[in-house]
């Protein structure tokens, strides 16, 4: 897959490539008037399109790409107790906030904080996705796919991709992704 940057990059490219060829077309081209209108403009719609293609891989946030714009945090009971907005983050810390750190999703009023780490877990956006990750081993991180019975704990250092509907354990904390 190409990267975000690559992309950018060539429809650059094309867009500028376009731009010439319609001056060029218009300047030099000695043929009929409706001719090189109709030429000229074929590369003007091309410059327009592929300008917009890159204006919204410039101004579009890099995690608004995602359809994952909000985490809550349930009770036992399946009610919300908390929530948190990610649209636009890359990167979140889940934990507990102290004095001298902050975490980005602080689970200290939970039932089982007394079993969550200030750093228990890391979620990323990497690759149109988000990625989940435990910080302690052995992990008491784990994780239900939408529509699973299955929870799979998260072994050693290796990120699992998360998706709208899941639902993570921290401890016995419970956080649905949506």
């Amino acid at each position: 897959m190409l990267s975000r940057k690559y992309l950018q990059y060539l429809d650059g490219i094309i867009v500028f490539l376009a731009i010439v060829l319609c001056i060029f077309t218009y300047q030099y081209f000695n043929q009929d008037m409706i001719e090189k209108n109709i030429v000229a403009g074929v590369f003007v719609v091309i410059a327009l399109y592929y300008s917009a293609k890159l204006w919204r891989r410039c101004c579009q946030p890099v995690a608004a790409c995602n359809n994952i714009s909000t985490i809550l945090m349930l009770n036992d009971n399946g009610n919300v107790i908390k929530q948190w907005d990610i649209q636009g983050k890359v990167s979140l810390l889940i934990g507990k906030n102290k004095k001298n750190k902050d975490v980005d999703i602080d689970l200290s009023e939970s039932m089982y904080d007394a079993l969550i780490y200030d750093e228990h877990a890391l979620l990323n956006f990497a690759a149109n996705s988000w990625y989940l990750e435990g910080l302690h081993v052995p992990s008491s991180v784990s994780l239900k796919k939408s529509g699973g019975q299955m929870r799979y704990r998260l072994t050693g250092n290796r990120p699992c991709k998360v998706a709208s509907g899941d639902m993570i354990y921290i401890a016995n904390t419970r956080l649905m992704i949506k």
